[in-house]
């Protein structure tokens, strides 16, 4: 009980020994917040207005309010007032100092208010752009709290979704599985929302975690790279370059355990078509390998019917585009495969996929596609087959 008297009595008399020493300096304002209640330094807060020309003393008092409350709750508990003393206080208060975060971090510990948690918050939003060095030693706090957020069912709360807000401001890249996880999980439509845009800030400088995501073939869904890659393409502020070392690398995973085409996915199918178009639309030619690799499943996927004819068409494309030996070689021993057929059952491979295959190899212009172009024209296709190998067959390049 001394201890609690002594500590008030300090908190009263020092203010005003510094009150007498100077009472021709401080406003009333000032004088009515030293010396008066809880309650009432409430109200001085809630009527004052703080500009360019408000004096030194008074300009303290909202850093002095959060002090006090900050050296009083945990002697005397959360007296009446003390909620309403902080949310005065926070709308004029100045963070610009670690000491001032970490006064208010403790007083959000302090209190169970949500309105006090989400005040705080936002305070800390208002900073954390221009000053995220003053918050990143808290963004391990800030993780825990979402995520018992996410544990107590509470994730729509205001303040959830400011930390969720606060961790994109701060942009650090160690939020980079929390965010994700959020986006897809999309526990509630506002927190998709902002999880989606904090994520998005994070992005550009999350390279080594977004390869990392994507070749985890254990602990991460085709469906979570699906929407990884998606994620990743829309940012306008990620290289051209990453974009098109993450299409290598999302069809590379899309590829991986494809002995068996009927275990292969919508999603996986969905995530190959996309990054293989992406390679392409990019000119990515260092990936040609792993595409002339992935043709390989592609046409049994194709033969399964797990990809359409156009979708098929829409590769024999992609794998033109790249115009490599690599891309030369898997048109062409494709070719084989086609003619193979067609010598021993007849004509019944499909028209548009044959002269696909024959016209990229015409374009590519490579003579090491001249036996299997020559070939064609000694089998039963139609005429216009056998006329665009000639075709092919003329342009090659010897």
């Amino acid at each position: 009980m001394k201890k609690i008297i002594s500590s008030l009595v300090i908190c009263v008399f020092l203010p005003l020994a510094t009150l007498r020493a100077n009472q021709n300096l401080v406003s009333e304002e000032y004088a009515k917040f030293v010396t008066g209640s809880v309650a009432d330094k409430a109200i001085v807060l809630q009527q004052l207005e703080i500009t360019e020309q408000t004096d030194s003393f008074t300009a303290t008092l909202p850093e002095l309010a959060l002090s006090f409350v900050a050296e009083n709750v945990p002697i005397i508990g959360n007296v009446e007032g003390m909620a309403q003393l902080v949310l005065a206080a926070l709308p004029l208060i100045n963070i610009d100092s670690s000491k001032t975060v970490d006064m208010l971090w403790q007083i959000c510990d302090m209190f169970q208010d949500e309105e006090i948690k989400s005040a705080i918050f936002d305070a800390y939003n208002g900073i954390a752009i221009n000053s995220r060095q003053l918050l990143t030693p808290y963004i391990t706090q800030l993780h825990t709290f979402v995520a018992e957020c996410i544990a107590s069912g509470s994730y729509s709360s205001e303040s959830c979704i400011q930390v969720v807000e606060l961790l994109g401001n701060i942009s650090d890249t160690s939020s980079f599985d929390l965010l994700f996880r959020l986006v897809y999980n999309d526990y509630n439509p506002v927190l998709t929302e902002v999880a989606t845009f904090a994520f998005d800030r994070i992005l550009p400088s999350s390279h080594t975690n977004i390869i990392r995501l994507m070749l985890d073939k254990d602990n991460v869904s085709v469906e979570e790279k699906r929407l990884l890659f998606t994620l990743v393409q829309k940012n306008t502020k990620i290289s051209q370059i990453l974009k098109a070392d993450l299409a290598e690398n999302a069809l590379s995973a899309a590829i991986i355990n494809t002995e068996d085409v009927q275990k292969i996915t919508p999603d996986a199918v969905a995530l190959q078509m996309s990054a293989v178009k992406e390679i392409a639309a990019l000119e990515w030619t260092r990936a040609s390998a792993t595409v002339a690799k992935f043709f390989l499943v592609a046409q049994k996927e194709y033969d399964a019917g797990l990809i359409s004819e156009n979708e098929f068409l829409e590769i024999i494309s992609c794998v033109e585009t790249l115009a490599t030996t690599h891309s030369v070689a898997a048109l062409s021993d494709y070719l084989g495969v086609l003619n193979k057929t067609t010598a021993e059952v007849g004509n019944i491979c499909s028209e548009p996929v044959v002269l696909a295959v024959i016209d990229a190899l015409g374009t590519l212009g490579d003579k090491n596609a001249f036996d299997n172009l020559l070939y064609v024209t000694y089998l039963p296709y139609s005429d216009s087959v056998v006329a665009s190998a000639r075709a092919a067959l003329a342009g090659l390049k010897w």
